[in-house]
């Protein structure tokens, strides 16, 4: 089902950098009344996850539940291979290429500065264009002072 992915590159090296920009992406979905599935790369993660997404504004939460639960509109997932509800987008923050992301409507691949994870994204980025996927890169400009989304440019 999904056809397009998009590769958004922070100009950060933290891994955190990642999770915060994820937490960023999953509040537009829902406030756009668009579904999302974060895949984490292990179950600490997603408990560290799942913290942050209750307070990573400090005027909200974002409504989200583990993979298996119903009815929110953001799901946090770290099997190998999840099931997504094709309506919903795929954050994928694990570090691996998911053998069933097709499922999801579209597939969004963060990416910081490190130089263990930069080679792992890039070749995932092959795998998706080997696969036919619509691959596109979105580089993403600094944080402004204020909270707004960063700005981003397409490459």
């Amino acid at each position: 089902m999904a056809s397009c992915v998009r590769f958004y590159i922070l100009p950060d090296s933290q891994q955190e950098a990642r999770w915060w920009f994820a937490c960023r992406l999953a509040a537009k979905c829902w406030h756009q009344r668009l579904g999302c599935h974060i895949q984490l790369p292990d179950q600490a993660q997603l408990e560290q996850m799942d913290a942050l997404l209750w307070s990573f504004r400090e005027d909200s939460f974002l409504p989200h539940a583990l993979a298996g639960g119903a009815g929110e509109p953001v799901v946090l997932g770290c099997t190998p291979d999840p099931v997504i509800d094709g309506s919903r987008i795929l954050i994928n923050i694990s570090d691996r290429l998911l053998e069933n992301s097709q499922q999801a409507s579209s597939i969004v691949e963060i990416v910081v500065q490190d130089p263990v994870l930069l080679p792992q994204a890039r070749s995932r980025l092959r795998l998706y264009k080997k696969a036919g996927f619509d691959v596109r890169c979105i580089r993403v400009s600094p944080q402004r002072e204020g909270g707004s989304m960063p700005t981003a440019t397409s490459e």
